[in-house]
């Protein structure tokens, strides 16, 4: 416990605007998300004060790499689904929960549509598959993912109808 309070102390010390703009100014793209993406995952409170310190700069990336990690945690489970027909309840939770987290994200939160139309091709293939359970959570999530005009014709030219 002791230690806990140790490492959250020296997160949120290391976390102050300075330090971030001194360990972060030379890091690529890639580099960034590797270290919000490991941020995230150990410290909820590491990943506020990251999201405040880029308040009313573009936060895209960050919303991008959580609706990416959203989908990755459950995408075995569909294509599993799909493979045997379903899934265990606790499993099928996951996928909800997930889902209904990337709803909520792209609904609050600015996101490209390059990290979209990822998550887009990947829920199409699965949804045409329609073995899971999980083809009407699935469809709606992928509306949802088609924002702007171009992205709905996007969504309308993936003819879920053949």
């Amino acid at each position: 416990m002791r230690q806990n309070s140790k490492k959250r102390c020296l997160m949120e010390e290391l976390m102050n605007k300075e330090n971030v703009k001194i360990l972060t100014e030379d890091l690529n793209r890639d580099q960034l998300l590797e270290i919000i993406s490991i941020m995230s995952s150990n410290s909820a409170k590491a990943s506020e004060l990251f999201l405040n310190y880029c308040k009313g700069k573009d936060t895209s990336i960050i919303f991008d790499e959580k609706i990416d990690n959203l989908w990755a945690d459950v995408f075995y489970i569909v294509v599993e689904a799909n493979e045997l027909g379903g899934c265990e309840e606790w499993e099928e939770d996951q996928v909800y929960y997930n889902l209904r987290e990337i709803q909520e994200i792209i609904e609050k939160h600015k996101t490209t549509w390059k990290a979209r139309k990822v998550l887009v091709d990947s829920m199409e293939y699965q949804l045409r598959l329609s073995n899971s359970g999980f083809v009407d959570i699935l469809a709606e999530v992928i509306m949802d993912l088609c924002i702007t005009d171009e992205e709905k014709q996007y969504y309308d030219n993936l003819n879920f109808d053949d």
